[in-house]
């Protein structure tokens, strides 16, 4: 059965392949290919790259005596002057505020570019002791003013609160209440909706499932958001996800590694494109010993380090791979990322000339800042999102464009709606950092009639064709034009006009040239129309011949198509026989003190197609796997025996006669199969029961 099944499954293919060349000659034949040309008219407009003027933001940290339990290690302490380090990069400004029950810690905004000030911020915020209660109004009343009074518009203001409890002033002097202490809270919320200010909240202990409900009522009232942290490097990522939103790139963990105790490497390999600087960083849950890079070079310098954190940077890099190394206690774990700033700008390329209604084709790909290179294939910029808009100059109205992406860049399909000046925006946002494109000006106009394009068409003799002139006028002064119709030398038709349609008859064989005028009092039109008169042979004989091919091909399937079902039905008869009787299976293992139990399979339970030993141990519950029972095949053979066929070498005994490979061998009622797994150590042995010839309960006709 399997050979005919082949073979019809043969048979089928050289059908599709011959139906497939069929119908491209009837497609030939039916459609003649006319000659063509297209023009177009292609500019480049470089585009500037626009990044996020970079942020203001505030570390807001608890440093009451209960995190003295919950970050005994005070990686928090490393992480924010590490954040610190890691702001640097970009047009930011880094503040401190740390709050116990008062405000013991405060730091006004500095330019994290400047080296100077990020090291005495750093130093400061070094100098942190955890005790006291917690006041988290206070804390939050202080970052708000901090950021309020300091407002920059080029800058986004966002705080960064860690706290690991809620307020609690049982124990305070201050003579301050936990009812201020709230008041605090929503005035500051308050204050911060209305300077846009964004709180990001971070709980260090998610066992407290009350103050992660509380902080989340903060953050989502002023467009922030709320994390939940239970260690060191769960903290980094948060952090680096939030400052991944108004950073020019962010930290991207390449791996993490338990320390040896040893001087360990690790090998760092560099994207290759746009790199203006790149940095390495090292962060341990353990004091760094010893940190460094092998490759000696004098554009790689150390920017930061602390306690637990190591940060490198390399200027325009060189190099494919840098080897880091590090020396930190043994068991520690040990996280490395890297960030890159990276010199790119945008190409975008389009047809100078767009008309309304008319679909217009874009292509926009980033380039190299340096060498114009196209990037679009590499990995940092193919997890770019990309979103696309079209803006009219004049309306502002924006609207959204679909693109699709290849390796070659993204391109892109408008239908401009109305008439103007359009510019293009392209917004990106992904681990390069967020910025967007904005491109020239674009002018679209309403789209111009046909003026030299030339129509041609055939009909058959003493029969009539029509044209739609507005159609083929097609532009918005088609209710002031008036339109005519010149036939040159000969008398092939008979053309006419009837309001808004031509009307051309086919009056003898030939053929014949006809100008189709359109005019309105400022303009005219002219279309030049190629008609031929034949017989119906001639006109139609591609079409005929493409019908007669077509109805063989589909003859031909059809023929086919009835083999393969009566084929299909031969099969299907041969495979109803159905199963009857009982196997009894008696199980010896060699290698467990516990023999299986035996067991017994309906086999009327079973399918007429068959069943494998390895289907019937599984729904026996046998949770032991025996090696090559899915190649033991047990089938019906009629209403007294069954047959067993295998694909094992060897091990398979008929009473005491060797069963060979791929021999079917059929079991009446008594037989015996004897089963061996080597591999197990296990022996099975199948009875097979039909006593009295019983099928179903009932005695067989």
């Amino acid at each position: 059965m399997c050979e005919r099944d082949e073979d019809m499954k043969w048979h089928l293919k050289q059908i599709f392949f011959i139906s497939i060349v069929c119908l491209q000659v009837l497609c030939i034949l039916a459609f003649p290919i006319s000659d063509c040309v297209i023009a177009k008219d292609t500019s480049d407009s470089v585009l500037t790259m626009q990044q996020t003027e970079g942020c203001d933001i505030v570390f807001l940290l608890d440093i009451s005596g209960s995190m003295k339990n919950t970050d005994p290690n005070r990686i928090s302490i490393d992480i924010m002057k590490m954040m610190t380090d890691i702001c640097s990069s970009g047009n930011n400004r880094v503040g401190f505020v740390g709050y116990n029950d008062t405000i013991a810690y405060s730091y006004s905004l500095i330019d994290a570019a400047d080296k100077k000030k990020r090291t005495e911020l750093k130093n400061y915020i070094g100098n942190v002791e955890f005790k006291g209660e917690t006041d988290i109004g206070l804390g939050l009343k202080k970052s708000v003013s901090m950021l309020s009074k300091g407002k920059n518009n080029n800058r986004t203001p966002i705080i960064c609160m860690l706290s690991d409890g809620e307020t609690d002033l049982a124990n305070s002097n201050t003579g301050r209440t936990e009812e201020q202490s709230q008041d605090d809270v929503e005035q500051s919320i308050s204050a911060a909706k209305k300077n846009n200010i964004k709180i990001y909240t971070v709980g260090l202990n998610n066992q407290f499932s009350e103050i992660l409900d509380y902080l989340e009522t903060i953050s989502k009232q002023t467009n922030g958001q709320a994390y939940a942290a239970t260690s060191p490097f769960q903290l980094l990522e948060i952090i680096n996800g939030i400052m991944a939103n108004y950073q020019t790139s962010a930290l991207v963990n390449q791996t993490t590694e338990l320390a040896n105790g040893k001087i360990q490497k690790f090998k760092v390999k560099l994207p290759q494109c746009s790199l203006r600087k790149y940095r390495m960083v090292i962060l341990s849950s353990s004091k760094i010993e010893t940190a460094g890079i092998l490759e000696e070079n004098e554009r790689i310098k150390k920017i930061g380090n602390a306690k637990f954190y190591t940060i490198f940077e390399i200027e325009k890099p060189k190099n494919k791979e840098l080897t880091l190394y590090y020396k930190t206690k043994k068991g520690a774990a040990v996280s490395m990322n890297t960030q890159g700033e990276y010199e790119f700008t945008g190409t975008f390329e389009m047809k100078d000339k767009m008309n309304t209604g008319e679909n217009a084709e874009l292509t926009f790909w980033f380039a190299d800042g340096q060498t114009g290179e196209n990037l679009c294939n590499q990995k940092e910029f193919k997890d770019l999102n990309c979103t696309f808009y079209a803006i009219h100059e004049d309306t502002k109205t924006q609207v959204q464009i679909s693109a699709k992406q290849d390796k070659e860049g993204y391109f892109i399909e408008f239908i401009p709606r109305e008439e103007g000046k359009y510019y293009f925006l392209i917004k990106y946002k992904g681990s390069l950092g967020e910025g967007f494109y904005k491109s020239g000006e674009y002018e679209i106009k309403n789209k111009e009639p046909q003026t030299v394009n030339k129509l041609q068409n055939r009909i058959c003799i003493q029969k009539d064709k029509q044209y739609n002139l507005n159609k083929i006028f097609e532009n918005k002064f088609n209710k002031e034009m008036e339109y005519s119709v010149v036939l040159e030398d000969g008398d092939s038709i008979v053309a006419k006009i009837d309001k808004d349609t031509l009307k051309i008859h086919g009056k003898q064989l030939g053929t014949q040239k006809v100008k189709i005028i359109a005019e309105t009092e400022k303009e005219k039109y002219q279309i030049d129309l190629t008609v031929y008169v034949g017989t119906f042979w001639e006109i139609y004989q591609e079409y005929i011949i493409a019908a007669a091919i077509g109805s063989i091909v589909c003859f031909t399937i059809l023929i086919y198509f009835l083999l393969y079902l009566i084929q299909k039905n031969k099969k299907k008869k041969a495979l109803e026989k159905e199963f009857c009787g009982t196997l009894i299976g008696y199980f010896t293992d060699v290698k467990s003190a516990n023999d299986l139990p035996m067991m017994a399979w309906r086999l009327e339970n079973y399918p007429g197609v068959g069943v494998t030993l390895y289907t019937l141990l599984k729904e026996g519950k046998v949770k032991d796997y025996f090696l090559g029972a899915e190649r033991i095949w047990i089938y019906p053979y009629n209403e007294s025996k069954i047959t067993i066929v295998h694909n094992l070498q060897g091990s398979i005994f008929l009473g005491n006669k060797l069963v060979e490979k791929n021999i079917p061998v059929h079991l009446c009622d008594g037989d015996v199969i004897y089963v061996c797994f080597e591999e197990n150590g296990a022996e099975i042995e199948l009875h097979y029961r039909n006593t009295g010839g019983l099928k179903n309960g009932r005695e067989l006709e």
